[in-house]
C-alpha cells in the first residue's frame, strides 16, 4: 500500500490533497488552535494523516477537567452517559447512577491520555473505507509519534462501518457501547411516514421564510446562540461549544450547508450538514426555545435534510430522540467506540475492566429501549 504520512501544524503545507473532500475541514484545524474553535476543547492538538488518496482528522488529547467529551473518554462514559442516565426511566437508574459516581473515584485521568483517528470533534464522525493494511499502517504511525496512547476509533456502527469494525476486531481493538443512532437511508420508506407527510404540509403551510446557504456570516453570533440554548443549556455543558470562528471556516468548507428557518428576519431555527462518501450529518443544530413546540421549528430543520435522502445520499440522524426519529423513517443501530491500549500503558487495567463490565450493562440496557 501507500505510505502513510502524519502532518503537524507546522507541516501541513505540504499535503497534495487539496482537492479532497476533507481537506478544507481538516485545514481548519490545522491553522487554528482547537480552541479557538471550540471553547471548551483546550486539551486536544490535531493532526492530519494521509494514505493513498484519503485525508483523515486526528486528535491527540490529554486529561483536563471540564472538557469536552469528543476529546475525553471520562467525560463520554462517566459524565455525560450519566446526564443520560438521568433523562431516563429505566429500571435500577438509581443504582446505575451511583455506579458512574463510583468510577469517577476509581477511573485514572491518564486513560484520557489518547490519541483519536478520524476524530473530526463532532459528535458523529463519517469514515471512509479502511483496508486491514491501512489500518495496520496507521496503528504502527501512531505508535511510533505517540507511544504511551490509546489508540480510539468513535462512532462506529455496523450500517455503515462494519468492513472498518471487523478489522478493529482482527487488531484486537476493544469495543464499548456509545449511544444509539438513527440513520435514515430508504427514501421511498421515509416518504410513505404518516409523519413525513404531515412535516411535508407544516412546509407548505408555515409562515417562516426557509432559506438554504443564507448570508451565514451575518448570523454567526445568533447560530452559536440557537446552538447552545439546546445543546448546552439544555442537554449538557460538555457538548462541544462551538464558536464563531468554527461557523465562519464551515461557510468555506467543502461538503457544508446551512438551512435557516427565519420569522421575518429573525433566525429562529438552523442547522449545518456536513457530507461524506454519500453520508450526511448535522454537527450543528439549533432554534430558539422560546418559541412552542406547535411552531413546529425542529420538524421543518429534519424535513429539509430528509429531503436529501436519496440512492446517493444517506442521512445519519445521529442520536437523541429516537421515537421522533423512527417515526421518520431512520432505524436504530448501535454506536462504539473501539479503542487499544498500548503495551506501555500500565496502571488502569482494572480501570478499563471495570468500564467493560459496564459496557455489557449498558448494551442491554440499550437492546431493551430506545432513547
Amino acid at each position: 500500500m501507500n505510505d502513510v504520512r502524519l502532518y503537524s501544524k507546522t507541516d501541513f503545507s505540504k499535503c497534495q490533497l487539496t482537492q479532497h473532500p476533507l481537506y478544507s475541514y481538516i485545514r481548519t484545524f490545522l491553522t487554528h488552535d482547537v480552541s479557538s474553535l471550540i471553547e471548551n476543547c483546550r486539551n486536544a492538538t490535531c493532526y492530519a494523516i494521509e494514505f493513498g488518496k484519503e485525508l483523515i482528522l486526528v486528535v491527540d488529547a490529554q486529561f483536563q477537567a471540564g472538557q469536552t467529551y469528543p476529546t475525553s473518554l471520562r467525560a463520554q462514559y462517566l459524565d455525560y452517559a450519566q446526564e443520560e442516565l438521568a433523562l431516563t426511566e429505566i429500571k435500577g437508574q438509581k443504582l446505575l447512577s451511583g455506579a458512574f459516581r463510583l468510577l469517577k473515584t476509581i477511573v485514572p485521568q491518564k486513560i484520557d491520555e489518547a490519541v483519536y483517528v478520524g476524530n473530526y470533534l463532532v459528535s458523529t464522525n463519517l469514515f471512509p473505507n479502511f483496508t486491514l493494511e491501512e489500518v495496520q499502517a496507521i496503528e504502527l504511525l501512531l505508535n511510533k509519534h505517540f507511544p504511551n496512547k490509546t489508540i480510539v476509533y468513535r462512532s462506529q456502527n455496523s450500517f455503515l462501518n462494519q468492513e472498518l469494525m471487523e478489522h478493529l476486531d482482527v487488531l484486537d481493538y476493544q469495543p464499548f457501547i456509545s449511544r444509539q443512532v438513527f440513520i435514515a437511508h430508504q427514501a421511498q420508506v421515509i416518504k410513505r411516514k404518516k409523519s413525513f407527510k404531515k412535516d411535508c404540509k407544516l412546509a407548505k403551510d408555515t409562515m417562516f421564510d426557509i432559506r438554504i446557504d443564507f448570508d451565514v456570516e451575518n448570523y454567526t453570533e445568533r447560530i452559536i446562540e440557537l446552538y447552545s440554548q439546546l445543546y448546552i443549556s439544555k442537554y449538557s455543558k460538555i457538548n462541544p461549544l462551538y464558536t464563531t470562528v468554527f461557523i465562519e471556516a464551515m461557510t468555506d468548507a467543502q461538503n457544508t450547508q446551512f438551512i435557516g428557518i427565519f420569522d421575518d428576519e429573525k433566525l429562529i431555527g438552523v442547522t449545518m450538514s456536513w457530507s461524506f462518501d454519500g453520508v450526511l450529518t448535522v454537527p450543528i443544530l439549533g432554534y430558539d426555545l422560546s418559541y412552542p413546540k406547535e411552531a413546529g421549528i425542529y420538524r421543518l430543520l429534519t424535513y429539509f435534510t430528509l429531503l436529501r435522502v436519496n440512492d446517493q445520499q444517506i442521512f445519519h440522524m445521529s442520536s437523541g430522540v429516537g421515537p421522533f426519529k423512527l417515526s421518520r423513517g431512520a432505524e436504530y443501530f448501535p454506536e462504539y467506540i473501539y479503542y487499544k491500549r498500548v503495551p506501555s500503558a500500565k496502571g488502569y487495567t482494572c480501570s478499563f475492566w471495570l468500564l467493560q463490565k459496564l459496557n455489557k450493562i449498558l448494551i442491554r440496557i440499550s437492546k431493551k429501549k430506545v432513547f
